[in-house]
């Protein structure tokens, strides 16, 4: 069973594709809807054709479609037996006395919106540049929107608007159907490896940004390291008197300085990189590596190679000799100050990462992940099977005369 989080909407890149087969949908000879007719029923409960038109725009095979892996007649099943199962859990869903909360409301409201604008946008970008009375604009809009859909804007954002409640009920009754379903560990193991073998395919610089988001509080910790690499902290001093204050700090290495103490100084006020102001940031540091030294500094890139045993760093230029110092904590940890024109750096190494699956323990942050990963893999397969049986009770009845020959070609016979 598809995962209705995806299905729910029609998203636009899809529906753009599928275009040419949903634009006759205002030809349907529906009294009732002629635009968004009833095509399924389950008993009293009816399901229109929006439904129909983004389960087919969304469907994983969609892809094989497009090929010409399948024919059009073999992805219509498909998505006739997606949209059962849609329809029985729509179904249920709505008969289990779930309400919408006000602050619900608000983010159906936000999301639905949001989706309206980003659809609203594409179609505007095209209408021709000649066009430029507010209202002509609109009219051209409205006519491009449903000659590409088979919906007025209005029709079309009654249903986004109600698929986005629907899907809502859906959530609700998933929560109620898996209330105390939880992964074995066994089965957290297993996500766990499923995503480090996935992750360690990617690129580096695919892992570059999973690090950054994470450092930066909106990502999740990463899971395997595609090659090896460290991280950097730095003292950043800047402005007229940087080189009076390095005389200090100098003078504090001179006599004897831990590496606590001058990552006292790194947190500290003084020092001009606000990144550093961070504890996530302090934490993780600048990533250093062939895919990432170009984004930094050369000073920084510099004095952080140079921590870590080497003087020259990927994309160095080959007349690049700055002006640098390299200091030894009293516990015997490395220190390289890096002076240029306007700034003066002082840059230790505080990770080393060696390629392969990062180690965790149960508990831990990445067994967290795994947990929650697995939790929503097993919910969602004890929740399949709940509509597995919920369809087995169900009666369908069909209305493919209503809309079926926009989506098979002539000679294809309905059922």
């Amino acid at each position: 069973m598809k995962r209705f989080k995806k299905t729910a909407v029609i998203l636009l890149a899809a529906l753009m594709l599928a275009a040419t087969l949903v634009s006759a949908a205002c030809g349907s000879e529906e009294e009732q809807d002629p635009m968004n007719p009833v095509v399924l029923k389950v008993g009293e409960f009816e399901l229109k054709k929006f439904y129909f038109d983004s389960l087919y725009a969304t469907h994983d095979k969609y892809y094989y479609l497009s090929y010409g892996a399948i024919t059009q007649s073999e992805y219509f099943d498909i998505v006739v037996d997606a949209v059962e199962d849609y329809a029985v859990t729509l179904k249920k869903a709505q008969e289990g006395g779930f309400t919408i909360t006000a602050e619900e409301e608000e983010t159906i409201k936000s999301d639905t919106e949001a989706q309206w604008e980003h659809i609203r946008q594409e179609f505007l970008r095209r209408v021709n540049s000649s066009i430029t009375d507010p209202d002509e604009i609109e009219k051209e809009f409205a006519r491009l929107f449903e000659v590409d859909t088979g919906y007025t804007p209005e029709v079309y954002r009654q249903c986004l608007d109600e698929s986005m409640h629907n899907r809502m009920l859906i959530k609700k009754l998933l929560d109620s159907e898996t209330e105390g379903v939880e992964p074995t560990d066994e089965q957290v193991r297993a996500y766990i490896d499923l995503q480090v073998n996935s992750l360690s395919q990617e690129t580096f610089s695919a892992f570059a940004e999973q690090y950054a988001a994470y450092r930066e509080g909106s990502g999740k910790m990463f899971l395997f390291i595609p090659s090896d690499c460290f991280a950097a902290d730095q003292l950043l001093l800047e402005g007229g008197d940087a080189r009076q204050r390095a005389e200090q700090i100098d003078a504090r290495f001179e006599s004897g300085i831990s590496m606590a103490d001058f990552m006292e100084l790194v947190a500290g006020d003084a020092n001009d990189d606000a990144n550093m102001k961070e504890e996530k940031f302090r934490e993780l540091g600048y990533l250093m590596h062939s895919a990432t030294v170009g984004d930094y500094p050369a000073e920084l890139a510099y004095g952080a190679y140079s921590a870590n045993g080497s003087k020259i760093y990927p994309g160095m230029k080959p007349d690049y000799s700055p002006e640098y110092t390299v200091y030894k904590t009293s516990d015997g940890k490395t220190v390289v100050k890096v002076a240029a024109e306007d700034s003066i750096r002082y840059v230790t190494i505080i990770k080393k990462y060696i390629k392969g699956n990062v180690n965790y323990t149960k508990g831990d942050e990445i067994w967290e992940i795994g947990y929650e990963g697995a939790k929503e893999q097993v919910r969602q397969d004890f929740f399949d099977q709940k509509v597995a049986e919920w369809r087995k009770e169900a009666k369908f009845e069909w209305y493919f005369d209503r809309f079926k020959a926009n989506y098979v070609s002539t000679g294809q016979k309905a059922d």
